[in-house]
């Protein structure tokens, strides 16, 4: 298998995971962002009765229990953000320009967001067990050497990605 192949596997497997933890944090008010590789984001507002799913090579979301569900392949998502929003919210900055290098990683991640200078990130095994926590600045090292290598789930300001321990 070439590394691409071994990589699209992996970063589907990992979305899926993502979408199995983040499920708990949907409310009333929340708002699911897609950014595509294409560079293309869209919004979904997420009812209390909508709900995101994983079927086939798809990540399908409903947006309220009635509503026919929009279907975005795996292979196209580059992110996927929840952010649960109320009527006072600014809508403006809801998605970070976050980059997380390198990956996949051996002993250090480093994580940059030009819009906050200080996140909130924590590492998940893909079986949910949170492994690591804590606030760290923006640019700064986040070591992961004690990790096993695999794949895991980094949480950034509510932000899921992938990342690859070597």
């Amino acid at each position: 298998m070439n590394n691409r192949y071994f990589s699209a596997i992996f970063t589907k497997f990992s979305l899926i995971c993502s979408i199995i933890f983040l499920s708990d944090i949907i409310s009333s008010q929340t708002t699911i962002t897609v950014s595509l590789h294409d560079q293309s984001a869209d919004m979904y507002h997420v009812s209390a009765s909508g709900k995101v799913v994983s079927e086939d090579s798809y990540l399908k979301i409903f947006t309220d229990a009635n509503a026919a569900p929009v279907s975005i392949p795996f292979t196209s998502i580059r992110k996927i953000a929840f952010s649960t929003l109320s009527s006072t919210d600014d809508r403006s900055n809801e998605v970070s320009d976050i980059r997380i290098f390198p990956n996949p990683a051996k002993d250090h991640v480093i994580i940059l967001d030009e819009n906050n200078p200080s996140m909130d990130v924590s590492i998940s095994t893909i079986l949910g067990q949170q492994i690591l926590s804590g606030k760290y600045n923006s640019g700064e090292k986040v070591s992961v050497s004690e990790l096993e290598p695999g794949v895991y789930v980094i949480f950034v300001n509510k932000h899921a990605f992938s990342i690859f321990k070597n």
